[in-house]
């Protein structure tokens, strides 16, 4: 917020009107948009780790929506919340299937982009149109 306050004509404007004015996303939207396609690269074994080690495919497959949903652990200690396999599952699950088996990044990125996520940021409930 501070750097886009620092432009030259932007400093009376609201975050989210500089936002706009720059056509640019919010720091924590872009985070979380980072972190689900992370989550799609772990998902889909593109990452060089041991995917089961991180996250536990729910193995419900009878019910709608339930294409590669991700089973949320308890999680007792405030520092493993923080943890991307556990702070995003939410936002995983939420989104379509057709978007969480995408053939490809690109495709799932596209996807993504055109999904709203604002019910999962906390500090700016708004997104920037793309």
């Amino acid at each position: 917020r501070r750097f886009t306050k620092r432009i030259h004509c932007m400093s009376n404007l609201s975050y989210e009107q500089r936002l706009n004015a720059l056509g640019i996303q919010s720091l924590e939207y872009r985070r979380l948009f980072y972190d689900l396609v992370t989550m799609y690269k772990i998902v889909h074994n593109i990452f060089d780790i041991d995917r089961d080690s991180f996250i536990m495919l729910s193995d419900v497959s009878s019910t709608r929506n339930s294409t590669l949903k991700i089973f949320k652990p308890r999680v007792n200690a405030s520092i493993r919340a923080k943890f991307i396999c556990v702070r995003c599952i939410n936002a995983w699950n939420f989104l379509p299937s057709s978007v969480r088996t995408a053939s490809s990044i690109f495709n799932f990125k596209k996807q993504l982009k055109v999904c709203n996520l604002s019910s999962f940021l906390t500090v700016f409930k708004f997104q920037v149109p793309l």
